[in-house]
């Protein structure tokens, strides 16, 4: 069953957290034009030092082999999308580019500067933005920065947001559902306070937030979800990082709850001595932890279940073969008939 600290949770904050931040290459391309900045020479500032900085501590991980699925991608590389995480802040030392490097916000590479500000690439970032913002009212506000990190199996939807300007845990940020389409036209089907544990984050209070996809929204056939942070001082609305994201889930049915009810659960009875208080046998979550595992839309079937697994044998399980060998004996065969009524 998920847990806010789950496995799966620290897996996906591993391979996808803050590759989608910074990024490194060995091969960028040209230099591309520069943009007027607040400052005067933040641009050359930026291609003379940083991003040679850049390429000196990140390449490891944000260049070549790594480019692509599953790694860092490039975007420290480009001088407006870098200039727009640092204009994220205050100060040289206090901006969305800064937290990640430092590792305030979880980063996969640590603490690039290892404990010491004057360090690179730390010194470097910080003098570039003492060149584009000569006037710190130049730089934007801070607004919700986040992540959607998993929809897990069961629908529960994981990450953590948070109001860099306000992070104390009396005042968390909301964090806004939409199905289907941006909130412009999507349906916002939920929201919840980003006030929980999440593993990494070294900010005051606690940010993680935890949602249900509901029932309703439960189709068998993939949709979007769309995840906004709302800002704690002026309800500015944010879309966090990695959203929108894909996903297929199946609400439980009536007619599949009574099935397993009058049918599937008493041929488990004699799966109590091993399994007494394990909580196998409530309905919710021998779906959704059973039955459902594969889903059908990653390759589930009457006879490819953790279920039927389990009882037939197939997957490994020390009660052993409860079929004898035989889908059409109890228990597969009503595990059959079940599946069967909740997918098709």
């Amino acid at each position: 069953m998920s847990k806010f600290y789950s496995s799966n949770l620290l897996l996906h904050e591993i391979f996808g957290l803050l590759f989608l931040v910074l990024g490194c290459s060995q091969s960028v391309g040209p230099k591309p034009a520069i943009p007027s900045s607040g400052g005067t020479g933040g641009g050359d500032r930026y291609f003379e030092t940083v991003k040679k900085a850049f390429e000196t501590n990140c390449s490891s991980c944000h260049g070549a082999p790594f480019q692509g699925a599953g790694g860092a991608p490039l975007s420290i590389y480009v001088y407006e999308a870098a200039k727009k995480m640092l204009g994220r802040g205050v100060a040289g030392d206090a901006n969305e580019l800064m937290y990640y490097i430092r590792n305030q916000i979880p980063h996969l590479g640590g603490d690039r500067c290892a404990g010491d500000a004057d360090a690179s690439p730390c010194s470097e970032v910080r003098n570039w933005w003492a060149q584009e913002f000569q006037v710190p009212s130049e730089a934007s506000p801070l607004p919700p920065i986040g992540r959607l990190a998993l929809i897990d199996i069961d629908g529960s939807v994981q990450g953590w947001a948070m109001d860099l300007s306000v992070t104390s845990q009396s005042n968390p940020i909301v964090v806004k559902f939409y199905v289907d389409a941006p909130k412009e036209t999507g349906l916002l089907v939920g929201e919840a306070r980003a006030d929980g544990k999440y593993p990494g984050l070294s900010f005051p209070g606690d940010h993680g937030f935890r949602f249900r996809i509901p029932d309703i929204v439960r189709s068998g056939k993939p949709r979007k979800l769309f995840l906004y942070g709302v800002d704690a001082n002026d309800q500015t609305v944010v879309e966090l990082t990695s959203s929108p994201k894909t996903f297929t889930l199946f609400a439980p049915s009536e007619e599949g709850r009574r099935f397993y009810t009058n049918s599937v659960l008493p041929t488990l009875n004699q799966c109590s001595r091993c399994h007494e208080g394990s909580g196998m046998y409530g309905y919710e979550s021998a779906f959704l932890y059973y039955l459902n595992i594969p889903s059908p839309a990653m390759g589930g079937s009457p006879t490819n279940n953790l279920l039927y697994g389990k009882a037939s044998g197939t997957f490994s399980h020390t009660g052993g073969n409860l079929c004898g060998g035989n889908r059409d004996r109890s228990p597969c065969a009503e595990i059959v008939q079940w599946w069967n009524i909740e997918f098709r």
